[in-house]
C-alpha cells in the first residue's frame, strides 16, 4: 500500500503542477482532495500543513456533493494536528 499512496502522491503533484492551469475547477478540487486524501494515508507529520491547505482549497472550488467528505477529512487532519502540537 505505501508504494501505491506514495505514486499517487506523485502523479497527482505532477498533474496538479504540469496542468493545473487547464483542469476545469471541480474536476482540479477532486484531485486536490485525493493529493491530500494520499497525504494522510501515509500518515506523515510533516504532510499535515499541505493537507490542511488542499482540503481547503478542494472546499473553496469542489462540487457540493463532495463537501461533507471534504469536510470530515479536513476535520480529521486538523484533529491529528491537534494531537501532533499536544
Amino acid at each position: 500500500m505505501t508504494n501505491d499512496v506514495d505514486k499517487a502522491i506523485e502523479y497527482s503533484s505532477e498533474l496538479i503542477e504540469e496542468q493545473g492551469q487547464i483542469i476545469d475547477p471541480f474536476s482540479l478540487a477532486e484531485l486536490k482532495f485525493n493529493l491530500a486524501t494520499a497525504y494522510n494515508l501515509r500518515s506523515d507529520d510533516a504532510d499535515l500543513p499541505e493537507v490542511i491547505k488542499l482540503y481547503t482549497e478542494a472546499l473553496e472550488t469542489g462540487n457540493p456533493a463532495s463537501r461533507p467528505f471534504i469536510h470530515n477529512n479536513l476535520g480529521m487532519a486538523y484533529f491529528f494536528n491537534f494531537l501532533q502540537k499536544s
